[in-house]
């Protein structure tokens, strides 16, 4: 558990939005001094107050690490996973997600699939739309390049379908790969189990609820449809179930 280092950075491009108030950095810097004195409460609760106003994985892997020396699972979890969203290749946040993940009971993993399948899934895991975006621009700027180069006589004839036709096939491929990340990330709602053990029932709280099967603390579940106070999750082996809303924490 990488908590010997406690990230510390800096939110000065935020401080002056606290008029009034103690500034973002200054209830950042709190919070790892209560977590440096052993008061991981304290500094979970300055931790989750920043929250809402600064998104910075930093922040998140300290958060994480609070509620870990606190015993909740399901909450150091949720914050690692957010903070990968924000920096998907952190060694420290893969690292300590990695470890916390291996005390959840429920021990469920991807299907294994085709290689070039487990491949595609795992590289979807470790990029940000934003590197992809920057990755399409690249080759769409190769592509237009190449274009002005024809155009103009500096690129003729095999070296122009050397260099356009790789550049457009990359275009292609990486617009692909963005449409299907978007679709990923604002097509599914995933979820954090924050409670210590969850019974999944066949249909919201009805009389005639039947018991499908039983989730525990830092289960990710993936939500399908919502009821009031209820939601219906998903888990990876394909199980299907009602819970209380409130036993989860969202992504």
């Amino acid at each position: 558990m990488k908590d010997y280092l406690i990230k510390r950075v800096i939110f000065c491009f935020i401080s002056g939005m606290l008029s009034g108030q103690e500034s973002a950095d200054d209830l950042y810097n709190k919070g790892n001094a209560y977590y440096s004195s052993d008061q991981f409460q304290e500094a979970s609760q300055l931790y989750e107050s920043l929250i809402h106003s600064v998104e910075h994985e930093d922040l998140y892997y300290n958060l994480g690490n609070a509620y870990f020396r606190q015993g909740e699972i399901g909450n150091a979890i949720w914050a690692y996973e957010k903070g990968l969203q924000f920096n998907p290749r952190d060694k420290d946040l893969q690292h300590n997600n990695a470890l916390v993940r291996a005390h959840v009971r429920d021990r469920i993993d991807f299907p294994k699939g085709m290689i070039l399948v487990d491949y595609y899934r795992s590289l979807k895991q470790k990029v940000t739309l934003g590197d992809v975006f920057i990755l399409g621009g690249i080759f769409l700027l190769i592509s237009a390049v190449s274009w002005v180069g024809k155009l103009f006589g500096f690129i003729r004839g095999r070296a122009y379908r050397r260099i356009i036709l790789p550049s457009v096939i990359g275009v292609l491929a990486i617009h692909g790969f963005m449409l299907d990340l978007y679709w990923d990330i604002t097509g599914s709602q995933q979820a954090v189990v924050i409670t210590p053990v969850v019974e999944a029932l066949s249909s919201p709280a009805g009389s005639d609820d039947k018991i499908l099967f039983r989730i525990h603390e830092g289960t990710v579940v993936q939500i399908t449809q919502d009821y009031p106070e209820w939601v219906e999750i998903v888990l990876l082996d394909g199980k299907k179930g009602w819970i209380p809303d409130k036993t989860l924490r969202a992504l």
